[in-house]
């Protein structure tokens, strides 16, 4: 009989308390926060990777049109091509950027809308951030000044970029000619284009005048 009523009573006191099952739910509803957080930021850094290299492959299609033999209009096979960032879409959600046919070769965004070849998209809220042009050890960009600057540049020069950046390529060169606000009198020795998500990461992709287009620093 003592053993009966000792199994008895060890099968009813067996089990979580209250407390204890208040704490194991709590342990997992952290858990999976900090899952769910993580996934989050995982998927924007994708995402903010993906555009950056999105921007790298629209300079390069540039590129490659620029340097082939591609008809622009009816019978003209001698037009350059570029891409054109303009600074109204700076810090602009899901706005757009263009790739160009430069009918009258001059380097800069001005044949109209009969001349885009395509309009580069940006979506989930992502946005373009800044857009910079170096040459020699200074820089200028359209918003703000990167911290740390990029290896080399010694000085930059913000908000000093008033409508935008075209890059453009004509054979038979890969070359890039890099060209601020229509001045075609002075072009740029390099581009840098800085992509941002929502939570404010950045990623940034760059383009020298002799066509070399890195993500980062991952050459493309």
């Amino acid at each position: 009989m003592s053993d009966r009523t000792t199994g008895v009573t060890a099968s009813l006191t067996a089990g979580f308390t209250l407390i204890e099952l208040m704490v194991v739910t709590a342990i997992m509803v952290l858990i999976t926060m900090v899952v769910l957080f993580n996934t989050g930021r995982f998927n924007s850094s994708v995402l903010l990777r993906s555009l950056a290299y999105e921007v790298g492959l629209s300079l390069r299609t540039a590129q490659l049109y620029g340097v082939s033999v591609r008809e622009a209009t009816s019978g003209d096979f001698n037009a350059a091509y570029g891409v054109f960032f303009p600074v109204s879409i700076i810090n602009v959600p899901n706005a757009s950027y263009s790739l160009f046919a430069d009918l009258n070769n001059n380097g800069i965004f001005d044949d109209g809308t009969s001349a885009i070849e395509e309009n580069f998209l940006l979506q989930n809220s992502f946005a373009i951030s800044d857009i910079c042009a170096t040459t020699g050890s200074s820089m200028i960009c359209a918003a703000g000044c990167p911290s740390p600057l990029p290896a080399g540049i010694t000085s930059c020069t913000p908000q000093s970029i008033a409508t935008g950046i075209t890059i453009s390529f004509k054979r038979p060169n890969p070359n890039a000619l890099i060209i601020v606000d229509s001045n075609t009198s002075q072009p740029y020795a390099g581009a840098i284009i800085t992509v941002s998500s929502p939570a404010g990461s950045t990623r940034t992709t760059s383009v020298t005048s002799t066509g070399l287009i890195t993500v980062q620093g991952e050459a493309q």
